[in-house]
């Protein structure tokens, strides 16, 4: 292994560890200042809480990069097992997002509620109810859905099958559908809305569920800029503003389409 990969490696453990351990901290002290608020319930003192996120999620974001990075250099070095382990890494990283999401999204609903004047009563018990909810909602989910869901995560392995399969495409599921697999998880590239394939495909940053561009902003456009999110079962809210363009998916799209193209003219070259 290079000094550059244990370095980069060593980077994302200790930017994890440290993230989690100064993020236990604040929660502790975040805790001491919701439970404050039960009493004066002033929704500006949470702005200073939420500003506080920024910090965690840029360690997160360094954290992904880092993975990918390495784990793409790894596969390069035929270090079968090494890639394994930043495997890993990448899902602690995943799963420390998903953590720090929980806690940011419950206060921020508070401070929602507060700013609309609603009389919530105790602020702690409503913080602690919140984010007990959404951490079994989100223990809930299967291990590989929950991965393969993340767009960091079906990155890494596209590059590590590039590597490992060059000008071999990621296989589909079954060349008549529109799935592939992804770290053991079947995929739809279909459109949830639309049930086509995906065209322009983007991804919510609230729920990590993904939609094709033109049909979600016409639903959004439909209900006044924010809509339940049309997966059955989730409970977010969908806004412009939290949409960002799934390249990956984008690409999955691409290919599926591709195979699509040749099969349909190897069918044609058939009947010739």
């Amino acid at each position: 292994m290079t000094r550059r990969q244990r370095s980069a490696r060593t980077s994302i453990a200790s930017s994890s560890h440290d993230t989690h351990s100064e993020n236990a901290s604040e929660t502790e002290q975040d805790a001491d200042l919701i439970s404050g608020l039960s009493v004066s319930h002033d929704f500006t003192k949470l702005i200073p809480i939420l500003n506080e996120f920024a910090k965690p999620f840029e360690y997160v974001r360094i954290g992904y990069q880092y993975a990918i990075e390495v784990g793409s250099d790894l596969a390069e070095a035929k270090l079968n097992d090494e890639v394994e382990e930043m495997e890993g890494v990448l899902k602690d990283i995943i799963e420390l997002e998903a953590a720090f999401k929980i806690e940011k999204d419950a206060i921020e609903k508070i401070r929602s509620r507060l700013q609309s004047s609603e009389n919530i009563g105790n602020i702690y018990d409503l913080y602690e109810m919140e984010t007990d909810h959404a951490r079994k909602r989100y223990e809930a989910i299967p291990g590989d859905q929950k991965y393969a869901a993340n767009e960091e995560y079906v990155t890494f392995q596209e590059k590590i099958w590039e590597i490992r399969n060059p000008d071999v495409p990621m296989p589909s599921v079954n060349q008549q559908d529109d799935d592939i697999m992804i770290g053991g998880e079947k995929i739809s590239l279909r459109c949830p809305i639309t049930q086509t394939l995906y065209s322009q495909p983007v991804s919510s940053t609230s729920c990590k569920h993904s939609y094709s561009k033109d049909a979600i902003l016409q639903m959004l456009r439909t209900h006044n800029g924010s809509v339940v999110c049309p997966i059955p079962g989730c409970d977010k809210i969908v806004v412009e503003a939290e949409l960002r363009l799934n390249k990956s998916l984008a690409r999955m799209v691409a290919r599926r389409q591709h195979d699509s193209d040749e099969e349909d003219e190897d069918e044609y070259m058939s009947l010739r």
